[in-house]
């Protein structure tokens, strides 16, 4: 029996062996999960022709895809080709799904110290310690883990999840950190200048967003290109591609707060409450934000709520190396919430209806990655491309977010890539049109890779992929970089197709439409329209091509109004008040939401949000730290008050 089960072990190495062979041979995509498919070797390592040397070892994506599936008594046939060290942290793949995800530390005297390691396994009185407590203190020791007031190993679960992320994005940030491209980015435009293109109407009925047009706006010279490429190969044969086993659980909501964010979270933790969402709440805190103690301590936690920090995952000593701005929260937010599957909010960003069903159902569970479209249509620079290294098709594989007909209708396949097809409906190009990242709902084991790159996207972001992503258009940050990161490996995404719509006011005088807040819609409803309009167009055997059937299919009457995400201007009671920003230009004070928005939102959404203000700020007098200061509070509550008089004279909800 022992030795047929070496001979299966033996033939299962050899099959590996064969198999990586063969996969980075032929080149194909590789499956790690359904989410994963299309994650493969020729988005790692340099490409075959390529003129730039990575000064960085390679590493075969296709040999840890196959051992991750390998069981734990298998791996220890395998040789070391199953780790990926960086900067002494060394990365050991188990498990496809990342549950079996080991880092150790690296001890480079391990060699000299046998009799120092005897002795470790026993504490000051020559008892034996528990092996796994044993292992997590020399990682602590070693990656210099302040373990002062944790407590036990064995504490509670924020401890836990600090020992053991801690180690792991230490060296994350290392690499982070070497990583950086040695080039900067200028802000010289072309011929085509700063590019924006708004709406379904200019998606398909503008200018063709071509390679060579989209190339004439941005100016990234081939110096900008070779050490970008250099940096971005770097950073994606080294990354880690999972997050540690037993670190993040559960789902919840995470929001971005700090300064007067703070109370504008408190104010959409009170609108997710009233939907009748139950799922437990996290409010990232920056470390440059007051903390909030009272905010943090005694107020969320009566909401199933608390703070966290990016100190839950990295010590000081790293962050004194990096210095982080507002568009970073997110991704910042995303490793340091404590939750394995997210909806990240925008602190002005209001859920309508009761969230907990968007973890459960499609398009969620298929892809672990649900985005929400922004206005404008997808300007991404093709220095992006080269930068990455990635090799885009030459066909037209869809026509905007039309993904279901057959290209045959809309082309000959005869089109010049580089000037007659839409570089954005090429294969393996990030899909038109461009992302609205007030809300992002994502599975963070299924897209630890997405997450991690991302996140070097963001950190470079101001400097450098802003601009390649964005070219100059509006909203240019954070947004583009979730989906630009999940393209990239091939992971599976769905964005929703019902565009976003814009809400708001029409000023006196003719003075034009104010919009206010963005109205973002269910993805579960639009999921379900996708699969009644694909019957639709597969059914269709007419040789011309509608382009507005799919794209018009998606309306307000049959979609389902899921977030009002209220940016302009913000519920912030000081900004509101100093700028006057609720009285017209003829003096008299309006509703930002009319009667209408009432019937569509279920409730006085507008004056629910002055009511909180007023309870918190004037009744129960709770101290934000941001309105600690310098602040005449009097005149603060008069004002709440005297415009939540105007909104309960002019509302038309009904009266309990």
């Amino acid at each position: 029996m022992r030795r047929n089960k070496k001979i299966v072990v033996i033939l299962t190495i050899a099959l590996l062996i064969f198999y990586t062979l063969i996969t980075c041979a032929s080149n194909p995509a590789t499956n790690l999960t359904d989410i994963t498919s299309g994650y493969n070797a020729k988005n790692g390592g340099n490409k075959e022709g390529s003129e730039d040397e990575v000064t960085e070892p390679k590493h075969s994506y296709y040999s840890q895809i196959a051992l991750a599936n390998l069981e734990a008594d298998q791996l220890d046939q395998v040789s070391n080709s199953k780790t990926k060290v960086y900067n002494n942290v060394q990365f050991i793949y188990e498990k496809a799904d990342g549950s079996g995800l080991v880092y150790t530390i690296k001890n480079e005297n391990e060699n000299n110290n046998n009799n120092e390691n005897k002795n470790e396994n026993k504490d000051e009185d020559g008892k034996e310690i528990d092996p796994d407590t044993n292992q997590i203190e020399k990682n602590m020791t070693r990656t210099n883990v302040n373990t002062e007031g944790q407590g036990q190993t064995n504490g509670n679960k924020k401890e836990k999840f600090s020992v053991k992320l801690k180690p792991f994005f230490y060296g994350v940030f290392e690499l982070l950190s070497d990583s950086t491209p040695n080039t900067t980015i200028g802000s010289e435009y072309g011929s085509s200048g700063i590019l924006m293109y708004k709406g379904i109407e200019a998606r398909y009925d503008g200018e063709k967003l071509t390679e060579e047009f989209l190339g004439k706006s941005l100016i990234v010279t081939d110096e900008n290109i070779r050490e970008l490429k250099k940096a971005h190969h770097k950073i994606t044969d080294n990354l880690p591609s999972f997050f540690p086993a037993n670190t993040y659980s559960g789902d919840g909501i995470v929001i971005v707060g700090g300064g007067a964010y703070s109370l504008l979270a408190l104010l959409v933790v009170e609108t997710v409450r009233k939907t009748g969402c139950t799922l437990p709440i996290e409010v990232f805190i920056p470390l440059e934000s007051n903390p909030d103690k009272e905010f943090c301590e005694n107020l969320l936690p009566k909401f199933n709520a608390k703070c966290i920090s990016i100190e839950d995952v990295l010590d000081r000593d790293i962050l004194a190396n990096w210095e982080f701005k507002g568009y970073q929260y997110k991704s910042l937010a995303l490793i340091a919430s404590s939750f394995a599957r997210v909806l990240l909010l925008d602190a002005d960003n209001y859920p309508v209806q009761n969230v907990e069903n968007l973890f459960t159902n499609e398009p969620f569970i298929s892809t672990g990655l649900v985005l929400w479209p922004d206005y404008w249509r997808r300007v991404t620079s093709p220095a992006y491309y080269k930068a990455a290294d990635i090799t885009l098709g030459n066909k037209w594989m869809r026509f905007g977010i039309d993904t279901v007909t057959n290209p045959n209708k809309y082309s000959t396949g005869e089109e010049d890539p580089y000037s007659e097809i839409p570089l954005h409906d090429r294969e393996d190009s990030i899909p038109d049109g461009t992302t609205e990242s007030g809300q992002i709902l994502i599975d963070k084991y299924a897209h630890a890779g997405t997450i991690l790159l991302s996140l070097y996207y963001n950190l470079n972001g101001p400097t450098h992929y802003y601009p390649l992503l964005s070219q100059g258009s509006s909203g240019e940050g954070d947004k583009e970089t979730f989906l630009a990161a999940a393209t990239f490996y091939g992971y599976k995404s769905y964005q929703v197709k019902k565009e976003v719509n814009a809400h708001g006011y029409y000023k006196p005088n003719n003075g034009g439409f104010q919009g206010v807040a963005m109205l973002q819609h269910n993805p579960i409803r639009d999921y379900e329209l996708l699969q009644e309009v694909t019957k639709l167009i597969q059914e269709d055997n007419s040789l011309d091509y509608d382009k507005y059937k799919l794209p018009n299919f998606f309306t307000r009457e049959n979609s389902e109004l899921l977030f009002v995400h209220a940016n302009y201007p913000k519920f912030e009671p000081l900004q509101l008040a100093s700028s006057n920003a609720l009285t017209n230009e003829i003096g008299e004070k309006f509703r930002m939401y009319n009667s209408q928005d009432i019937l569509m939102f279920g409730y006085d959404f507008e004056l629910k949000q002055f009511e909180y203000m007023k309870y918190y700020i004037c009744e129960i007098q709770f101290e934000f730290a941001y309105l600690s200061e310098g602040i005449d509070k009097a005149q603060l509550c008069n004002y709440i008050e005297d415009h939540l008089l105007f909104l309960h004279n002019t509302t038309t909800e009904a009266k309990d």
